[in-house]
């Protein structure tokens, strides 16, 4: 087909028509299904830090069911402290049940000094926290973190502690997975332009012969 003929300007103004129609499609499909996806990732976030904080209030509710007196007699004879114990326990269950495990989780005061770390919160993943992760002591908020060894999704998460005290659940936990599943959507949506606008080229030079 002659690059100037009519015919070679009608196919490429309508591949270059279908083309777009493809982009823009593929664009909102890859945006919707992000959104999504770290929709569904920020709601186990929150639904991860509202545990901590009830298991957080509950410790504080047992301490002081426990008189001082009881409290200084099991300290004095090295005693078990009874309701660290219980805390211990739900602590154990919930690391599984809400899959904890690889997630980095920090419990601050007002003033941002650390109160409560998980034993996996590393130097790196310190300064990670302190140099990207805003603190917010009024308000829910979700942001991510990255540095060139992992990427992060983290929530902050205010509340009062003993009706007295604000403090604030921060939860970092990795994107591997989200990650994994966008670059895998991308890899499909750009294959699948390529084909569709191979198949309608050949076919439409097919059907002109």
């Amino acid at each position: 087909m002659p690059p100037k003929s009519i015919r070679f300007r009608a196919t490429i103004l309508y591949t270059s028509i279908l083309f777009g129609i493809l982009a823009i499609y593929s664009g909102v499909l890859f945006g919707v299904t992000r959104h999504v996806l770290y929709q569904n990732l920020d709601n186990e976030l929150r639904i991860k830090a509202a545990e901590i904080s009830s298991i957080l209030k509950s410790y504080e509710k047992l301490r002081r069911l426990e008189s001082p007196h009881q409290h200084l007699l099991n300290k004095l004879l090295g005693l078990p402290d009874h309701a660290r114990l219980i805390m211990d326990d739900l602590w154990r269950s919930d690391m599984q049940a809400l899959n904890l495990e690889d997630d980095f989780i920090e419990v601050v005061n007002a003033q941002g000094q650390p109160v409560i770390r998980s034993e996996n919160f590393d130097d790196a993943v310190s300064q990670v926290f302190e140099t990207q992760f805003s603190l917010s002591l009024t308000y829910e908020m979700f942001q991510n973190l990255r540095n060139a060894d992992f990427h992060l999704r983290a929530v902050n998460f205010p509340f009062l502690y003993g009706n007295r005290q604000l403090l604030v659940i921060r939860i970092a936990t990795p994107t591997n997975e989200l990650n994994r599943t966008l670059n895998l959507l991308l890899y499909f949506i750009g294959a699948g332009i390529v084909l569709i606008l191979g198949v309608t080229s050949f076919m439409g030079g097919f059907f002109v012969r």
